[in-house]
């Protein structure tokens, strides 16, 4: 439900000229290897398998490792536990 909430909002601004770019911040490192799509926002301390398929507008949040030939849909939301190295995914 959110995520169809997501597109159909993210689709209005781009109808309206709306510019989407990513941003990976300086302390994270992301394969040469991964696919990644436009409005991409990477917090600090993140690490990426190669191989991996990240969709448009995904958030990333402060330290979370991604293993090799993950595939993170559109418009999620990526959260690390921080006590035990799990993810908890948003869609």
């Amino acid at each position: 439900m959110v995520t169809h909430l997501k597109g159909n909002y993210f689709s209005s601004l781009k109808n309206k000229g709306f510019k989407c770019t990513s941003l990976i911040h300086e302390t994270s490192i992301i394969s040469t290897l991964a696919n990644l799509g436009k409005g991409l926002i990477v917090s600090p301390i993140c690490i990426s398998g190669p191989k991996i398929e990240i969709h448009k507008c995904v958030y990333i949040n402060y330290q979370v490792d991604i293993g090799h030939m993950a595939d993170i849909g559109p418009f999620t939301q990526v959260n690390s536990d921080g006590v035990d190295g799990f993810l908890i995914i948003v869609r």
